[in-house]
C-alpha cells in the first residue's frame, strides 16, 4: 500500500514541461509513495503522442532506478474504461 500520494498540475502544453514535472516529482518520491502528474493542456486529443512520451519516461525510470519505480498512464482516449480519465495523467510509483 502507498503511504503518501502527491498531485502535480502541469498546466503548460509541451512535452518538455511534462518531462520536467515528472522528473521533479519522481526525484522527491520515497519508497511507498506515488505521484499523479496531471497534464490537462498536453496531448488531450492525441493518445499516441502521450503514450510515446510515457514510454520514454518509463524506460528511463526503469533503467535509472533498477526497476524500483513504475509508471501508469491514464488518458481520455484510452480504450479501457479502467485507464480513462478526463485529462492526460502519469502516475509514478516508487516501490
Amino acid at each position: 500500500t502507498l503511504d503518501d500520494d502527491r498531485w502535480v498540475l502541469c498546466s503548460e502544453g509541451t512535452a518538455q514541461h511534462v518531462y520536467r514535472d515528472v522528473w521533479t516529482a519522481g526525484a522527491a518520491l520515497q519508497r511507498g509513495q506515488s505521484c499523479m502528474i496531471v497534464a490537462p493542456a498536453f496531448a488531450l486529443e492525441d493518445y499516441r503522442l502521450f503514450y510515446r512520451l510515457a514510454i520514454s519516461i518509463s524506460s528511463a525510470l526503469q533503467r535509472l532506478t533498477d526497476n524500483k519505480m513504475r509508471l501508469q498512464v491514464l488518458h481520455p482516449q484510452y480504450q479501457s474504461t479502467i485507464r480513462q480519465s478526463p485529462y492526460a495523467i502519469i502516475q509514478i510509483v516508487q516501490l
